[in-house]
This record gives structure tokens, sequence and C-alpha cells, in this order.
């Protein structure tokens, strides 16, 4: 039985759309900023998730009524940099392996809030991990 005084501590998994998410971004920023700036950035994100197994809680995302559940909005700056990045969760309390965060997207800040179309392809990266 978990003592009332220990944290949760969640398992942190990426969908497949994530990791394709985070591949693209890096590739974008190898592309345009070099080596250097593609693997703080992406270094920096891992940390950022990493946060979030004792850290969850964050605000709702403008698109969780959209997408029919409790998704969250993790905001993530490379350190140096203006442009930011959304990272889009949800938390499962109770799954086979424990508590556990699933990110199912990273988004480019500009790219701005999730449209119709998009949500459809999510909802069945959702569905990956039990939604």
């Amino acid at each position: 039985m978990a003592n009332e005084d220990t944290p949760t501590v969640y398992a942190v998994r990426l969908t497949n759309r994530a990791r394709a998410d985070v591949e693209y971004h890096h590739d974008r920023l190898l592309t345009f900023s070099g080596q250097k700036v593609a693997s703080e950035w992406e270094d920096g994100l891992y940390e950022a998730l990493s946060h979030l197994a004792t850290g969850p809680l964050r605000p709702l995302a403008m698109e969780a009524a959209l997408l029919g559940h409790e998704v969250r909005s993790l905001p993530y700056c490379r350190p140096g940099s203006q442009a930011a990045h959304r990272i889009l969760y949800v938390i499962r309390e109770e799954t086979p392996d424990g508590p556990m965060v699933v990110v199912f997207h990273i988004r480019h800040a500009s790219a701005g809030p999730l449209q119709s179309y998009e949500v459809r392809d999510l909802a069945s990266d959702l569905e990956e991990f039990g939604q």
C-alpha cells in the first residue's frame, strides 16, 4: 500500500505521433539553425517531459473540450529562444503499468489551436494508450 505522503510518480509515454513530432521539429531546427540548436531543443524538450513524471497537473489545453478528454498543455521554449512549443498530453491514473502521462502531440505555438481535422487524427493516437 502506498504511503499517502509519497508523491505519485507517473510514467511518461509518447505516442507514435508525438515521437514523429519530436523528429519533425528537430529536423526543422537542424535545417534552419544547425546541429547545436536542434540538439539543445531536443535535450531541453526531454528534460521538460521528465518534469511531468512528478508534476503533471498543468492547465487544461484550449482544445480539451474539442478532444473530449482532460487534455493538458505544457509550454516549452528552448533557453535563449522566443519560439515556443506546446506539449499536449493526458493523465491516466490507473493503467496496468501504473499512473501514466501520455504525450500525444508537440505543436509549435505559432500553429494556433488544433483544427477539427487534426482532432480526428489525434483521437486515434490516444486510443493507442486506451483513451
